[in-house]
């Protein structure tokens, strides 16, 4: 994987300004402001990589870990990871070559969460009858980092308050825990259920895993949230000021050619509350939750594919947002993550997409100039750097547990993947600063 050195200074990107630069540009690099140079040597994944998780697999305290889903069904687990010797702690094949995992999240689930984080994959029944339900499979971390763990399909069978027949959820395509405030560990997994049709009295919108420590997954209780959304996916969890475990979904109305967005609070399994929103730029393909301008409360991110950009959607009041602000790198856009790269102190978004007319996808960083007042929203991008093949995921973590926003890649590039990780040496100064 080659990366190449970008110096931007145009118009509508970070000023340059004279203050100290990197000796080392071999990585992320914007004059004065981005010096990510790379821990070491890509490591080489043998297939295709589908998702990159970043976390604390080893129980000690930091999210300086990595775990790589690669297609199908193979999971390898990097900790006190060495970029020049990059050996897996532990690597197995979920479904012994019988399926396909869908997807991966690392979340505090089981045993309290003494032993750091544990893994929750998902798989698909393509099927798409009547009966049809896709299953969960829990990995517990405990205590050696899987090493003694094996997982087991669990199907998706939802009971709905008043009804005697379970429901199903054929295709779900994203797990998040729901965790109280001050919790270690989540007290429920919800998981988004899509269906690319009109709402059925056979499906739900959401599957709630409950969690009591003293029973096996298997056997937990599974709580169905119906309502009349359709195609619910891209799920988060968020908290806001008053604190309830919330999820933000987004779903496509029937007729509409753009996803809306519905932040539900779900009670005992089901929906109390419900609040609608409308970034009207077509699919929402990824949501992230995070203080953008600065004035103590949580904000919204969408990613827009096929629009090649991000919608913003500011908090303005408890659980009162403004409307949708769009950035766009001027390409299609494929994953966002949010850190203060620059160290200026505030949260940047690095944004991967593909590079127009090459077969190279790049990363472009929006940076909040630091000279605004709390509530503004402001982002000044530059590209940063370029890669042969395509960013199939993109995280943030302490590699090196400095107690800075490091990133970490993962690439597929043919048939080959790679990840690579980038060292925060920024100066820490942003755009408008001085």
């Amino acid at each position: 994987m080659r990366w190449w050195v970008v110096v931007v200074a145009v118009s509508g990107c970070f000023p340059v300004a004279p203050l100290d630069d990197c000796t080392d540009r071999s990585g992320l690099y914007v004059a004065h402001h981005v010096c990510m140079p790379p821990a070491g040597p890509p490591i080489v994944i043998d297939g295709q990589p589908v998702t990159l998780l970043a976390g604390d697999f080893d129980g000690r305290g930091t999210i300086d870990d990595l775990a790589v889903l690669i297609d199908p069904d193979v999971v390898k687990v990097y900790t006190q990871l060495d970029m020049a010797d990059p050996v897996a702690t532990w690597e197995t094949a979920l479904l012994a070559d019988e399926g396909v995992v869908e997807g991966l999240v690392n979340v505090r689930y089981f045993d309290e969460g003494v032993h750091g984080d544990d893994l929750i994959a998902w798989t698909i029944d393509t099927a798409l009858s009547p009966t049809a339900t896709g299953s969960v499979l829990g990995l517990r971390n405990g205590g050696d980092v899987f090493a003694s763990q094996t997982a087991t399909p669990v199907p998706l069978a939802a009971a709905v308050d008043g009804e005697d027949m379970p429901r199903q959820c054929p295709l779900p395509n994203s797990v998040v825990g729901l965790q109280d405030p001050g919790a270690r560990y989540a007290g429920a997994l919800a998981l988004a259920c899509a269906f690319p049709d009109v709402p059925s009295l056979s499906l739900v919108d959401v599957v709630v895993i409950h969690n009591d420590p003293t029973t096996p997954l298997a056997s937990q209780a599974q709580v169905g949230v119906a309502g009349s959304l359709v195609d619910v996916h891209a799920a988060i969890a968020a908290q806001f000021d008053d604190g309830a475990p919330r999820l933000i979904v987004a779903h496509h109305p029937p007729g509409d050619h753009h996803d809306q967005l519905a932040i539900l609070t779900v009670d005992n399994g089901s929906e109390v509350s419900a609040i609608e929103m409308a970034p009207r730029q077509g699919i929402v393909d990824q949501i992230a939750v995070v203080d953008l301008d600065a004035d103590g409360d949580l904000d919204i991110v969408t990613l827009h594919g096929d629009e090649r950009g991000l919608s913003i959607i500011t908090q303005d009041q408890p659980l009162r947002f403004s409307e949708p602000e769009f950035f766009s790198p001027e390409a299609i856009v494929t994953r966002v993550v949010a850190g203060d790269f620059t160290g200026d102190g505030g949260v940047d978004l690095a944004v991967a997409h593909l590079v127009d007319n090459t077969r190279h996808h790049a990363i472009t960083m929006f940076v909040r100039s630091p000279d605004l007042a709390p509530g503004k929203i402001g982002l000044e991008p530059a590209l940063v750097g370029e890669v042969d093949g395509e960013i199939v995921d993109l995280v943030a973590l302490d590699y090196d547990g400095d107690e800075r926003t490091d990133l970490a890649a993962a690439v597929l590039d043919g048939t080959t993947g790679r990840v690579s990780v980038f060292l925060n040496r920024s100066p820490g100064d942003g755009p408008g600063s001085n």
